[in-house]
Order: structure tokens, then sequence, then C-alpha cells
């Protein structure tokens, strides 16, 4: 069952994209550019809690070992100069001559998109990609949907290029219009990285999680631009892969938003368990976008 939503302006909260965010943060969205969407929302909100991909078959394993872990560090005259933080990403399809070398994440790894400038966060060449035991430096960004100062939420994503490919990875499949026409009720996984299962080290993030629900919310017009599910994740997460559930995982979108405050995440520590998330309209959620026609045509470029 579902209802569809015409949400006034003033009905509309912005905060499940405005929450403070892993790193960088997400302030991707004004209230006049939700006018343009259609909310689709589910009337159930439950997801089963979240696990360690450490802890499911190593078949199973192997299944989601193409989401890693970037690690930037800020630029000069930013928040984050001299410290690092931490994303997630993904290597996502091969390039022309069959090498793993193309990552995609959220645009907000190198952008400051809170709608008042176009400052960067970071350089790709300051950025590293840890997936598996391998550890491999940014070589470039290739392309982002980011549009400063007018950044909106299925816009923060970015394609990047690795100085050299992942070896023995499968990366994953994309396939656009799978991401596009996403429905309420459609089942996803979730690969990412998140500290909100305990307290990492200084030089850690949180481990690789695995979450499997349904899309509650769907934002878009005639197709979805974006969808939000109670998968759940947490600082860290941004970037994280939006999946098909099954043997051969394909690529529907990455996270743009955990949902999830420093306070939860901090609470969560001390439980020493993940938060599950109580969906609400209202914002709290995980939010993604998904492979928009911009996105997957730069991901097919990027191959070239």
């Amino acid at each position: 069952m579902f209802r569809i939503v015409f949400l006034p302006l003033t009905a509309v909260s912005i905060s499940g994209f405005a929450r403070e965010n892993c790193g960088p943060r997400a302030d991707l969205a004004s209230p006049d550019e939700y006018s343009k969407y259609i909310i689709q929302v589910a009337d159930y909100t439950g997801s089963p809690p979240r696990v360690e991909v450490s802890s499911l078959p190593s078949d199973v394993q192997s299944r989601y070992s193409a989401t890693g872990k970037l690690r930037c560090y800020g630029a000069k005259e930013t928040p984050y100069a001299g410290h690092h933080y931490d994303l997630t990403a993904q290597l996502t399809v091969r390039d022309k001559n069959g090498n793993a070398n193309i990552i995609t994440t959220a645009g907000h790894a190198l952008w400051d998109i809170d709608g008042t400038n176009c400052r960067r966060n970071s350089n790709p060449q300051d950025c590293t990609f840890y997936v598996g035991d391998q550890v491999i430096p940014v070589a470039t960004e290739f392309r982002s949907g980011v549009k400063c100062p007018n950044a909106r939420p299925e816009d923060d994503w970015s394609v990047m290029r690795l100085k050299f490919p992942a070896k023995n990875i499968t990366p994953y499949a994309v396939n656009g219009s799978l991401g596009q026409n996403l429905q309420i009720g459609n089942r996803v996984v979730t690969i990412g990285h998140s500290v909100d299962f305990h307290s990492p080290s200084p030089n850690e993030t949180g481990p690789k999680h695995y979450g499997e629900c349904s899309v509650l919310g769907r934002y878009g017009s005639f197709t979805t631009a974006g969808v939000s599910t109670a998968c759940g994740c947490s600082h860290g997460c941004s970037g994280g892969s939006l999946l098909t559930p099954g043997s051969n995982p394909i690529l529907l979108g990455i996270v743009t938003n955990g949902g999830e405050s420093l306070d939860d995440a901090k609470a969560a520590q001390k439980r020493n368990h993940p938060n599950i998330v109580d969906w609400q309209l209202d914002g709290q959620g995980t939010y993604y976008a998904t492979l928009s026609d911009q996105f997957l045509a730069a991901i097919l470029d990027a191959q070239k």
C-alpha cells in the first residue's frame, strides 16, 4: 500500500538532506526545489537491522567486495584542512580495456554544496580508495553532477578514476532504467561504511555493513530521481551502494545522506549496536540519488 502526497512548500522538510553528514555536509536542496516533486510514500516503515558484511558467508561477502572506503584530506582554507574524512565509494563498471579503475561516490566528497558557494572540500589527488586489502590513490574526478551554487539532491554524485586498477574485484554493473523506475515496495540492498556500529579508532572508519529493505519514499516527476529507505546508515556512508538484491548486484544509485545526526551515531556507539531507522516523511531515513541520465552518461563516458 502507498499513498501519493502532493506537498506544499511549507510541508516539506529538507532535514533528511541537511542533517550533519559523513564528513562534509550535504545541504543540497531548498524548499523551492521540492515543489517540483511528487513524493510517493509507503504506509509501512519496517526494516531489519543492518549487519556487518564480515559476518556474512564468504560468497556473500565477495558479492559486495566492490564497495570500499574513500578517504579524503581537506583542502586549504576549509574546515577540513589538515584532517581527513571518510566516505564510501564503489568500483563501477570496467573501462574499455577491462580495467577496474572507475569509482562512483557522492559529489560532496569533493565539493561544499550547501547552496552558498562552490568551494572544494578536497582535491581528487588528496583522496584514496580502500577496497579489500588494496589501497589505490584517486587520479582525477572525471565528472560530477554538482551544479553550484544550485545543487540538487539528485546531483550529489561523482565519477572518479583511480591511478591504477583494482585487482581481482568485480565492479558493479549499472542499469539506469532500473534505478529510474524504482517504485514503492521494491526491495533493495545498501552497502556502506558507518560509524554507528562501534566507535572506530582515529585511523579507521566504521565497518562495511549490509542492509536489505524496501523503498519507502520516491522523489521525482516522470522518473525516479531519488529514493529513501529505512535501511539506515551513519557517518561514513555517503557515496555508498544502492543495489539490486541477489547474487549479481546491479548498482541503482548511491547514498547521499544517511539521515543520522552525530548525536545519533554517538548514542549507537555507546550501545555498541547500530541505529534502526524510524522512517518518517519529515526527513528521517536514508536518501539515495538514483542513476539519472546524466549520472549514467558520466559512468559510460568514463569507460571510453
